[in-house]
């Protein structure tokens, strides 16, 4: 294989990984970990929201990218397994309504 042809599929892997978190876009959880390692940042956006950690959170929350890739901000969660992957350039949503979350007293 030719050293140009190795670089340029290394130029489309990366500028794919970049896609994964865009400023001024809602993500579903799902999604942000198909697209790249955001298991850290989603963990961490949970625990600031006083959320719980567990899997459907992770997976089903709505998660808000701000100016910074690396940094999202916990929105919403939606029902199991219906957290919408609106595609490339679009907010994901929840079909239907999201959950409400127990208020802590």
């Amino acid at each position: 294989m030719k050293v140009t042809t190795v670089l340029s599929i290394l130029a489309v892997a990366s500028s794919a990984a970049a896609e994964g978190c865009r400023r001024g876009l809602t993500y579903c959880g799902s999604s942000l970990l198909a697209h790249g390692n955001y298991h850290e940042q989603i963990n961490e956006a949970l625990k600031r929201g006083g959320k719980p950690t567990d899997s459907h959170h992770i997976l089903d929350s709505l998660f808000f990218c701000t100016s910074d890739e690396d940094y999202v901000v916990w929105e919403a969660i939606c029902k199991p397994r219906e957290c919408y992957d609106a595609g490339l350039g679009n907010s994901d949503h929840c079909i239907g309504d999201p959950e409400e979350e127990a208020k802590e007293l």
